[in-house]
């Protein structure tokens, strides 16, 4: 059964991931918020070098074809 009122920690990891699991909960509660936060910020080294290449490299090309009309009409 679940507490009529959820924890402080539930209710922040709720608000800072889709929803927590009861295994977040305890995982948080093993580590520490600003462990866990950390590890949330920190990207993994390496992941795919050949990704993060074409993202550095990417160009987004933008057209617009509505007409600008400033302020006043």
């Amino acid at each position: 059964m679940l507490p009529s009122q959820p924890s402080l920690g539930r209710l922040a990891l709720n608000r800072a991931t889709f929803g927590a699991r009861f295994s977040d909960e305890a995982f948080v509660q093993s580590i520490g918020w600003e462990s866990w936060v950390a590890t949330q910020l920190a990207p993994p080294l390496g992941d795919d070098p050949e990704f993060a290449q074409l993202v550095a490299n990417a160009t987004l090309h933008i057209q617009y074809s509505a007409k600008f009309i400033g302020f006043g009409g």
